[in-house]
């Protein structure tokens, strides 16, 4: 499923695009057929984070896999409606919304904000939700299209695309979104692992799990070992399978909705807000018998490893220039409690060793979203209770950017990554830009 009015909307913006852009394009270098130019965007800062403006060609330096490269055009783009700051408005005063307003030139800017309804707690979902009002209360109308997903199982169109910031925050606000998130697979799959601990605690409390070969004979033995060995077997296959499959499914929708965006010719942003999730569907509930010194051979964990897919998404982001912004919405970590779990150290029954690997498994559940975010040029945003932080600097990048091309000295067609290094003669400064590429044709 893919929403298809904005893939309609990036074919008619394209034509709009390359009338509006005509002169702009002559005067780029004329390349020959054949050739591959590599358009890198870059974001450059000071140490407080303030954006550097000013900077020229001959202020950069760009290398492809250490091989130094020569710079075949070099832009600059800057947002021509400024986001309104917190600190701009009158003391007692709310931002006032631009009413909707019919506008004849293309937008310059488009921001796809995607809700993980499927890893993420509802509890979590409310400080997404007050962070993303404030800030939309707080943004103008001006040069920027936006698109508001709510992904789980199936993909929940909100706000197909708009304009107008004051539509997508009504729609953070409905009720319509409240239900979606309530209705989602984030609250069943924290209540089988929860029921899992249980189960397991029960198995190691009266049988010697550790070795569960025994089963009836030796220490710990008895007569309910093994049927409770074969529940923990079987509850642990069915959870990453039914996990696998909903991740998988997850991650071909995100893949499309990257591909959607790939035909608007704008700055394309992806801001992603989610809890995290596990690249091995299941390793949430392996960690449970790790921390209990389960050593059983058919309780080896096996599970699908889905960087297969989340490498597809990244090959066609990098590929046209989608950026992800990635923000755990878990917020601050603590060893008190496990972020998505609701174990802590005081759960009952479950011992310090389990507290200690689910916290394990929760900082591994953000590898994901930190691969979507650094190989893109975004950034990745995590134990922080700041979410709004994280928003304002997604929407902020792409209106302050530089745009460098270069055409690779390294003229094979191999598939192979090559890695980008951009580098300033003012060290000082912070640069963000994508990782690199993948050499296709």
């Amino acid at each position: 499923m893919i929403c298809r009015s904005i893939v309609a909307l990036g074919c008619v913006l394209a034509v709009g695009a390359m009338a509006q852009n005509g002169e702009q394009r002559s005067a780029s270098p004329i390349l020959k057929a054949g050739v591959r130019e590599v358009l890198v965007p870059v974001v450059v800062t000071d140490k407080s984070g303030h954006y550097v403006t000013g900077l020229s060609r001959d202020d950069f330096i760009i290398f492809e896999d250490g091989v130094l490269q020569k710079i075949v055009a070099f832009s600059r783009s800057s947002v021509a409606t400024p986001v309104v700051q917190p600190a701009d408005l009158p003391a007692g005063h709310a931002p006032a919304i631009s009413p909707s307003v019919v506008r004849n030139d293309s937008p310059k800017q488009t921001y796809l904000i995607c809700l993980d309804n499927l890893h993420s707690s509802f509890e979590d979902f409310a400080q997404v939700r007050k962070a993303l009002k404030k800030f939309f209360a707080e943004e103008q109308a001006g040069d920027s299209q936006y698109a508001l997903i709510a992904l789980g199982w199936k993909l929940h169109v909100v706000v197909d695309s708009t304009r107008d910031p004051a539509t997508i925050l009504s729609a953070i606000g409905s009720k319509a979104l409240l239900k979606t998130i309530q209705d989602s697979d984030a609250r069943n799959l924290a209540t089988e692992t929860d029921r899992f601990v249980g189960l397991v605690g029960f198995w190691c409390g009266n049988c010697d799990c550790a070795h569960p070969t025994r089963d009836l004979t030796g220490p710990g033995g008895g007569i309910g070992c093994p049927a409770l060995k074969g529940q923990v077997e079987a509850d642990l296959f069915s959870f990453s399978e039914r996990a696998s499959t909903l991740n998988e499914n997850f991650l071909r929708q995100l893949k499309q909705l990257v591909s959607a965006m790939s035909t608007m010719p704008t700055r394309r942003t992806v801001v992603f807000l989610s809890d995290g999730f596990n690249r091995f569907p299941g390793q949430e509930l392996y960690s449970i018998l790790k921390a209990y010194g389960v050593n059983g051979l058919n309780l080896k964990f096996d599970a699908h490893d889905l960087q297969p897919e989340l490498e597809g998404i990244l090959r066609l982001a990098v590929r046209y220039d989608v950026r992800f912004y990635t923000i755990d919405s878990r917020g601050l970590y603590t060893s008190a409690e496990v972020p998505g779990t609701g174990l802590g150290a005081d759960s009952p029954g479950a011992p310090s060793s389990v507290v200690h690997e689910e916290m394990s498994v929760a900082w591994f559940n953000g590898d994901a979203m930190s691969q979507l975010a650094k190989q893109t040029g975004g950034q990745f945003f995590e134990n922080s209770n700041d979410l709004l932080k994280g928003i304002r600097r997604a929407f902020a990048d792409s209106r302050e950017e530089y745009t460098i091309a270069y055409v690779p000295s390294n003229t094979k067609v191999d598939a192979k990554f090559r890695r980008i290094t951009v580098k300033l003669n003012d060290r000082k400064l912070q640069i963000a830009a994508k990782a690199g590429y993948w050499a296709t044709p």
